[in-house]
């Protein structure tokens, strides 16, 4: 785990629209029932909140929770900020930023987990593009670790293999970490990185969560044993039985950290005890994680004007550290602990709570970025990506607690560019007016760049799609592919007379029934030529 200080969180109602927000039927349409939560659970309908910001208990399961579509509308808001404002720097970003990487995937795929498989499904699978180039190797375990719980999300909502058994590779040299010749008076635990230094909550307790998965996804006992040997290591040797407090870890010598505080600790040993509980078909880990829930509710929170929120204190340094992205991990395993057992509506009030306060007080209205210390002001010094990725994850989080979520549609079916899979210098904007969703693809015009739209369709035919753009008055043109083969070499876009003005061009594309990779590409070679802004595919049934 690093060394940072982190931020103070508070709670109060209200979108603020700017440049990402979507319309108002995006915001309302087709809702469904949802559980929150990764690991499943029983999500009550809401509690309404009086002036105190307590929860009636009378109130509770008797109705529509008042703040979820606003939570929805939210997270939907800081998602596409986070992609708008960061995705060329995460595109280019080396693996130093690998942890933390993985973190913002993870708030792609929430968004892809609240909204259904049609949402964001090419953004998910180019983050996985961009990290298989790189590699998957670290010198951190902790890190390789979150990367881990990643690939399990994105083979949960996806499906592919190819995600799972990268998560299983990782594991493996994780496991390869547990050591018992150190350290202190009882051995045990897992090294923290190959450096064999110390060992932290950030591997092992994270181990836990990532193994018992892993046994849930595989049936393999092998992870099982292995959860459970980590956990009663860690949770004897480094957790205060009596206070909660989950210690940062233990070094090479023996000596126990129980200075820091962080909700990144108090939040991976709860969901550990979350993840094992459920693979083990038992609640007898549970008491411990309510009893680190509380010392998370009294120690790592802070008094402000909308209540109580989940704080580390002040976090962040101009340019920004990684302890802006601990409070969205602390959040994410509350809720998850809130969501196996929801007779402790405390913590969905109190993520209630911080997820406005993140949202309100610590957000820039004009950018739409938000700063470490969630009890605001906006710090300019702590806006990074970590910040809003740290934010969008709670407030992500908190909106599934609330649902029922609204999931986009089947027939027609439509693809905003900005969702799909961006190969090459591709950018993301929203800066011209008239586009749809929360921005456009731009600025692509030479080899190597294409789009890919990912759609899955009930039955194998032949689909019309409509494409909608904007181009200057050069008009331009495109390869279009389905599924690796041409089906038009040199697709014509006609002029719209500029990039604030929208047209659409209609095609025949045969799909098979399933998944479907629809590739919109710049090959000068078949003559493509010209810029274009691409807003959005539509598919419909013939």
């Amino acid at each position: 785990m690093r060394s940072a200080k982190i931020a103070v969180v508070l709670l109060t109602s209200g979108v603020v629209c700017l440049g990402a927000c979507r319309s108002a039927s995006d915001a309302t349409d087709g809702t469904v029932p949802t559980t929150g939560g990764a690991d499943g659970g029983s999500i009550d309908a809401g509690a309404v909140l009086d002036g105190s910001g307590v929860a009636d208990a009378a109130s509770i399961d008797a109705g529509p929770d008042p703040d979820a579509v606003i939570m929805a509308a939210n997270a939907d808001t800081l998602l596409d900020t986070m992609l708008l404002r960061f995705w060329t720097q995460l595109r280019t970003a080396d693996n130093n930023a690998y942890w933390t990487y993985a973190q913002d995937w993870d708030v792609v795929l929430d968004g892809m987990e609240r909204r259904g498989p049609l949402a964001y499904a090419g953004t998910a699978r180019m983050f996985w593009d961009v990290q298989n180039a790189r590699g998957w190797s670290r010198d951190y375990y902790d890190d390789e670790n979150w990367m881990t719980l990643t690939l399990m999300r994105a083979y949960d909502l996806t499906g592919a293999t190819e995600y799972l058994d990268r998560a299983k590779a990782n594991f493996d040299d994780i496991m390869g970490a547990w050591d018992v010749t150190c350290c202190g008076p009882t051995k045990g635990g897992i090294w923290w990185r190959t450096a064999h230094d110390s060992k932290v909550t950030a591997i092992n307790a994270g181990a836990v969560v990532s193994a018992s998965r892993l046994y849930e996804r595989t049936k393999d006992a092998t992870y099982l044993a292995f959860a459970q040997k980590v956990y009663d290591y860690w949770s004897t040797t480094m957790v205060d039985a009596k206070t909660g407090h989950v210690y940062d870890g233990i070094s090479s010598a023996g000596d126990v950290n129980t200075a820091w505080s962080f909700t990144y600790n108090e939040g991976l040993m709860i969901g550990a005890a979350v993840a094992l509980s459920h693979a083990e078909g038992s609640t007898t880990r549970l008491p411990l994680a309510h009893r680190i829930a509380g010392y998370m509710l009294g120690k790592e929170s802070a008094s402000t004007s909308v209540g109580v929120i989940l704080s580390d204190g002040k976090c962040g340094k101009p340019g920004g550290d990684d302890g802006e992205q601990f409070k969205g991990i602390g959040a994410r395993y509350l809720a998850q602990l809130y969501a196996t057992d929801s007779t402790h509506v405390e913590y969905k009030e109190f993520l209630r709570r911080s997820a406005r306060a993140a949202f309100t007080l610590a957000r820039d209205p004009g950018t739409g970025l938000v700063s470490c210390d969630w009890a605001g002001p906006y710090d300019a010094n702590t806006n990074s990506v970590n910040s809003l990725s740290s934010a969008a994850m709670t407030v992500a989080v908190t909106a599934q607690l609330l649902g029922p979520e609204k999931k986009r549609g089947t027939m027609p079916i439509v693809l905003q560019a900005e969702e799909g899979d961006l190969h090459g210098a591709i950018g993301l904007e929203a800066a011209h007016a008239g586009f749809e969703g929360f921005g456009y693809v731009a600025g692509w015009g030479a080899d190597g760049q294409w789009v890919d739209f990912l759609a899955n369709v009930s039955q194998s035919g032949t689909y019309d799609a409509e494409l909608r753009f904007a181009t200057e008055p050069a008009g331009a043109s495109r390869l279009l592919y389905v599924n690796g083969a041409t089906v038009t070499a040199d697709l014509g876009l006609p002029t719209t007379g500029g990039y604030d003005t929208y047209g659409t061009v209609k095609v025949a594309l045969p799909l098979v029934a399933g998944n479907n990779t629809i590739s919109v590409i710049y090959n000068q070679g078949q003559g493509s030529h010209g810029f274009v802004n691409l807003d959005r595919l539509t598919l419909s049934a013939r």
